[in-house]
């Protein structure tokens, strides 16, 4: 009775629906199309996640790096390091010198700028320069002194240099954001900055053994000593010359002359000459023995000596 009841209840209410029929009809017409695009979202997801992630591997950064090549015209330093992505190109550098530095493009990158910091000895402060545009088919070259002053020089402050240069991709303008324009100070190709260096003379120790120093000149064309031997003794073949206390170096003596090229004898340098004469080798002389005197004197005199006597 009851499912009767509710047979005839669905009845009414479907045909008190209006279009009833229809949708029943259309249901799973309907049902069938939710599914269908929800199947069609879902693989259109999958396929843009995919390209997306795929693109991503694919891309890479330009890396913009350089080389820096710094060669001193005093001595004879040369060294050459890479600045990339922003990490310093340091290099310790004497005092009171000039240095040619060179700066090519070696990263993926086409064009970048370059960050120059250096202690200003003079005006006790650090010094920023940024570089012009650096192409990679141009070489950016400039002349860098880093001069000291006359109270510095007496007081003996000839420490040590640190010249950094930093690489960065992109334009050179937008370094101009980190402060006023006119506050930025530049630098061109073929510019010379920092200090002019000051001439301080160099100074020549002698610490010399059974040998004399005859005479020294010491000047822009570098060391040239000459050296005679004591009495009983002769010079020797090479002589120790040590730089500003450095590596202590070998050099042949030529007819008693020592030369150092100027180019390894900094500005202000102090250089210390050290030999030692050799003794004089003595051929010993083989004594006579009483032996071999008699027998000499044992032997006949010659026949035309016998003649010269009796002519007597």
């Amino acid at each position: 009775m009851y499912l009767f009841n509710n047979a005839q209840w669905n009845q009414k209410l479907r045909e008190a629906m209006p279009g009833g029929k229809q949708i029943q009809l259309l249901l799973p017409s309907i049902i069938g199309i939710v599914l269908s695009f929800s199947f069609y979202i879902g693989a259109s997801w999958a396929w843009y996640t995919d390209e997306a992630l795929g693109g991503m591997e694919n891309v890479s950064m330009a890396d913009f790096s350089c080389d820096v090549s710094v060669t001193s015209a005093d001595t004879d330093f040369s060294d050459i390091r890479r600045s990339a992505s922003g990490e310093p190109a340091e290099f310790s550098l004497v005092a009171n010198s000039t240095y040619e530095v060179k700066i090519s493009i070696s990263g993926t990158a086409t064009t970048g700028y370059c960050i120059l910091k250096f202690w200003d000895a003079v005006n006790e402060r650090q010094m920023v320069y940024y570089t012009d545009q650096i192409t990679a088919d141009s070489t950016f070259i400039f002349t860098y002194q880093n001069g000291l002053t006359e109270q510095m020089t007496v007081a003996g402050d000839l420490q040590a240099d640190i010249f950094s240069i930093e690489s960065y991709w992109g334009d050179w303008q937008i370094a101009a954001l980190e402060g006023k324009q006119e506050d930025i100070q530049y630098i061109h190709v073929g510019d010379v900055i920092g200090n002019v260096p000051i001439q301080i003379p160099s100074e020549a120790e002698y610490d010399l053994q059974n040998m004399t120093q005859q005479s020294s000149i010491l000047d822009s064309d570098g060391l040239q000593a000459v050296f005679t031997a004591d009495e009983g003794f002769t010079l020797p073949t090479h002589v120790t010359v040590t730089i500003n206390n450095g590596e202590a170096l070998i050099y042949e003596l030529v007819n008693g002359v020592l030369t150092v090229h100027s180019s390894l004898i900094p500005n202000g340098s102090r250089i210390v000459v050290s030999g030692s004469g050799e003794p004089v080798q003595e051929i010993p002389v083989e004594p006579v023995s009483d032996s071999e005197s008699e027998s000499e004197s044992d032997k006949p005199m010659p026949a035309n000596f016998r003649g010269i006597c009796s002519r007597d």
